[in-house]
C-alpha cells in the first residue's frame, strides 16, 4: 500500500515538471485522502501544503480535503480521554479539539518519578489520563505535601502560560498515563487557528491555582515585605562559576525586599525574556545619598517575569544572600519620585 502511495507521489512531482497542474491537482487530492484515512495526518497535511503551493486557486480540492482531514482526526480521538476532559472540550470547536488532542503526545511514568522541581523550569502542561501523583513544597529541606492528583488534572499550568520557576515539585504515586503539551505549540496555534490558546488558558484560570493552595497552607513565596524604590540597575549574567556572561543590562528597579527585587525592563521579543528565566545574575545600583548604603551589589537569580504592556516586563530576581533589613527600611522611608 505504501509503495503504492509512493508511486503516485513520484506521478504527482513528474505532473509539476511537466507543468501539468490539473492532473497534479487531481492527484494530490486523492493522495491527501488515502493519507487521511490511513490516518498519516501529518503526511497528508504535509501533501495539502504542497496543493495549496502548487495552486492557490484550487479551492475546491484544498476546501475538501482539508474536511476530510479533520473528519478522519475526529474519527481518532481517543473517546475515553475526550470524556475525561469533557468539560474542555465541550467548550472547543471539532477543529479546535483536533488541533489540541493532535498537539499533545502520549507519555508514561513509572512511580517515583519527578515530572518537574521546585525552582526550575517547566514548559509542559500534563493532563493526566490515569495514576496518581503529589505536588509537594520543599521548605528548609522538608518535603511539604500540597496536594494528590488523578484522571482530570491538570499540572504545570502556572509554568505553561507565564515566565516563572517551578513553585512546587510533582512525583508520580504510581506508574501514570499522560498527554503532555509543550509551550512553543502557541506559536503554531496563533497561526492556525488563533481562538485556541485563550480557551486553554480561560479553562485553566477556572482551575484551583498552585498560589492558593500553597497560601491555604501557611506556604509563600514572598517570605518578605516589599517596598517601593525607583532606581537605575545595572544587570550583568553570570555563568556557574559567577563569571559574566555577554553584556550588561539596565532596567528600572520597581520595588526591594531583604530577598530579592523587581525591575522593569523592555523587549519586544518574549523569548528574549524567557531565555533570563532561571539565570544567575550581579546587580549594581546606586541609592540616594541620604541613604546610609550609598552603593549595592547583589548577586541573585532571576525567578519569573509578568508582561505589562508596550513591551514592558517586571522581572523578580532573588538574592543569593539577604539584604540588612535596616536599609530596607531607610529605602521605605525615602520618596522616590
Amino acid at each position: 500500500m505504501m509503495d503504492d502511495l509512493s508511486q503516485q507521489e513520484k506521478l504527482i512531482d513528474q505532473y509539476i515538471r511537466e507543468n501539468n497542474n490539473t492532473a497534479a491537482v487531481a492527484a494530490l487530492y486523492d493522495l491527501i485522502v488515502k493519507y487521511a484515512k490511513n490516518k498519516n495526518f501529518m503526511k497528508s497535511e504535509s501533501l495539502r501544503d504542497k496543493l495549496i503551493q502548487l495552486d492557490s486557486m484550487a479551492l475546491n480540492e484544498i476546501v475538501k480535503s482539508g474536511e476530510i482531514i479533520e473528519e478522519e482526526k475526529a474519527k481518532s480521538l481517543d473517546q475515553k480521554h475526550m470524556q475525561l476532559w469533557a468539560k474542555l472540550y465541550n467548550k472547543l470547536t471539532d477543529q479546535e479539539s483536533n488541533m489540541l488532542y493532535y498537539s499533545m503526545t502520549e507519555a508514561c511514568y513509572e512511580k517515583d518519578k519527578i515530572l518537574f522541581k521546585q525552582d526550575q523550569i517547566n514548559n509542559t502542561l500534563y493532563f493526566i489520563d490515569q495514576g496518581q501523583l503529589k505536588m509537594v513544597y520543599n521548605k528548609d529541606g522538608v518535603e511539604h505535601p500540597i496536594k494528590t492528583l488523578g484522571p482530570g488534572d491538570l499540572a504545570g499550568r502556572e509554568t505553561f502560560f507565564s515566565i516563572s520557576l517551578c513553585s512546587t515539585t510533582l512525583i508520580t504515586l504510581s506508574s501514570i498515563k499522560a498527554r503532555l503539551l509543550n509551550a512553543d505549540v502557541f506559536e503554531k496555534w496563533s497561526r492556525e487557528i488563533p481562538s485556541l490558546g485563550p480557551k486553554l488558558l480561560d479553562h485553566c484560570l477556572s482551575l484551583e491555582k498552585t498560589s492558593d493552595l500553597l497560601t491555604s497552607r501557611g506556604f509563600s513565596r514572598r517570605v518578605y515585605k516589599r517596598v517601593k524604590v525607583s532606581v537605575k540597575a545595572n544587570f550583568q549574567l553570570l555563568d556557574s562559576q559567577d563569571n559574566p556572561i555577554g553584556k550588561s543590562f539596565s532596567g528600572e528597579l520597581t520595588d526591594i525586599s531583604v530577598g530579592g527585587l523587581a525591575f522593569d525592563v523592555k523587549s519586544s521579543q518574549k523569548k528574549t525574556i524567557q531565555i533570563l528565566l532561571g539565570r544567575k545574575v550581579n546587580v549594581r545600583f546606586n541609592l540616594p545619598e541620604s541613604i546610609s548604603q550609598h552603593s549595592v551589589i547583589q548577586k541573585g537569580r532571576i525567578i519569573g517575569a509578568n508582561y505589562l504592556l508596550f513591551n514592558d516586563y517586571s522581572v523578580s530576581v532573588k538574592f543569593d544572600s539577604p539584604l540588612n533589613q535596616n536599609l530596607i527600611n531607610e529605602i521605605e522611608q525615602h520618596s522616590f519620585k
